[in-house]
């Protein structure tokens, strides 16, 4: 009797899959629909990405709120008076190059940008629906953010075909190519780019001198943002008043008040008390940390942490207050390297060290700056020509003293604080800076 064989088990699904006749051992796709499966890819891609923007955004905008704290003591320690920036605009520049980069480079943007933070596999999609959602679609009439931030290339660099490809599917800016030897009509060029994006709100971006023939690589990082209140100041009720500069100096402001209820309360940590004040867009909010007195602002700067501002929200209760902001009018552009490079990103900037071969397939591309333009306006939130050139004195248009209120508790801020504007949805810390001096 011959040996009998068993028969080689059956396929769970045999509409996927069956045996080829002639060779039980080899395994035949059965024809599917192309159209269907392209289909299936298709929604599979999808809820990937909500599960990333869902879940993910969050972490992600928490790691850029540590990097902007560090960016901020760095500033903080270097520089006297007012300091303001977009942490945000900032990690959005930095992390179209930290895609592109390899090797010790990309640890270190790992490191200072706290990528760590979240799953590798989130974070390109978690990057690319911060900066549509926070710096794109966050502009509602009158609340305006109009951001810009590109990478410019010196024109002999070629990008590799695969950076292009994920530039594209996550709907990021291209490298932009220029020629940095021709430096006026490459400085009018972005110029003009800046301009374009932010509705002309910042010109001439670039001072004449900041280009020359050694740039290799440039990133520009430019945010206009102006407040529109969810309960509008009245400009009939701003007046001149003093504001303490830290030192025995005091000078004049326009101060904005009004008396309505808001989320306060007092920190201990930080010794300050604080104020949220929600624009006429309800997730973005601007938060004011206001030391008791004038020159304990340096104290509360050395204690100022992630994890501090993130416990701010439970410390806030409604408050019936007698609300006084002055009016701020800053409007800065400079070399962010130092910062940056304190921060932790350091051979990004060194021929020969960085790495970004996955961005150009080669090892002869570095960045030679990072400039950061930030204008902000904090004004009445309504449009009036008074209001963007302050004006003092008791002959004033806008009044001459603060009006008399019944308000439970006076908020005045006529003192340096630290302030942070805020989208609540994902966390994000869209600028955030010192003010000394409101009116420069």
């Amino acid at each position: 009797m011959g040996v009998v064989q068993s028969a080689p088990n059956t396929p769970a699904d045999a509409a996927t899959d069956r045996w080829t006749a002639g060779d039980p051992l080899v395994l035949a796709p059965a024809k599917v629909d192309e159209k269907e499966l392209e289909k299936k890819k298709k929604e599979e891609e999808e809820a990937f990405a909500e599960r990333t923007t869902r879940t993910h955004v969050i972490a992600l905008c928490r790691a850029n709120n540590k990097f902007g704290i560090t960016v901020l003591q760095a500033m903080l320690s270097k520089r006297q008076g007012n300091v303001i920036f977009s942490p945000l605009d900032l990690a959005v520049g930095l992390g179209k190059l930290c895609i592109g980069s390899d090797s010790t480079t990309r640890e270190e943007f790992r490191k200072a940008l706290f990528l760590a933070e979240v799953e590798p596999k989130h974070r390109l999609p978690a990057f690319a629906a911060v900066y549509w959602d926070t710096l794109r679609t966050t502009a509602p009439k009158g609340c305006e953010i109009q951001a810009a931030s590109r990478v410019f290339v010196q024109k002999e660099f070629q990008m590799a075909t695969a950076y292009r490809e994920t530039c594209t599917k996550y709907e990021m800016a291209q490298v932009k190519y220029v020629d940095f030897k021709r430096a006026d009509s490459t400085r009018a060029e972005i110029n003009e780019y800046v301009a374009e994006k932010t509705l002309r709100k910042i010109t001439n971006v670039l001072p004449v001198g900041l280009l020359d023939q050694e740039i290799k690589m440039l990133i520009v990082a430019a945010i206009y943002i102006r407040s529109k209140w969810n309960l509008p100041f009245e400009i009939s009720k701003t007046y001149t008043a003093k504001f303490s500069t830290g030192g025995r100096e005091k000078i004049d402001v326009n101060m904005m008040n009004t008396v309505s209820v808001f989320r306060a309360g007092y920190t201990t940590k930080l010794d300050a008390d604080v104020v949220e004040i929600p624009w006429a867009i309800d997730h973005v909010r601007m938060v004011i940390l206001l030391p008791r007195k004038p020159d304990q602002l340096p104290r509360l700067e050395a204690k100022l942490t992630r994890s501090m501002l993130e416990n701010l929200e439970g410390q806030l209760h409604p408050e019936l207050l007698d609300l006084h902001i002055p009016r701020i009018r800053y409007e800065l552009g400079f070399n962010a390297n130092e910062p940056i490079q304190k921060a932790g990103i350091k051979d990004l900037f060194v021929a020969g060290k960085a790495d970004l071969s996955l961005m150009d397939g080669g090892k002869g591309l570095y960045l030679t700056k990072i400039f950061h333009h930030i204008c902000l306006i904090v004004d009445e939130g309504q449009e009036d020509k008074t209001v963007s050139t302050p004006t003092f004195g008791r002959s004033s248009s806008v009044g001459s003293s603060a009006p008399a209120s019944s308000a439970e508790r006076v908020f005045k801020v006529d003192r340096p604080f630290i302030f942070l504007v805020r989208d609540y949805r994902t966390r994000a810390i869209i600028v955030l800076g010192r003010v000394v001096r409101p009116n420069t």
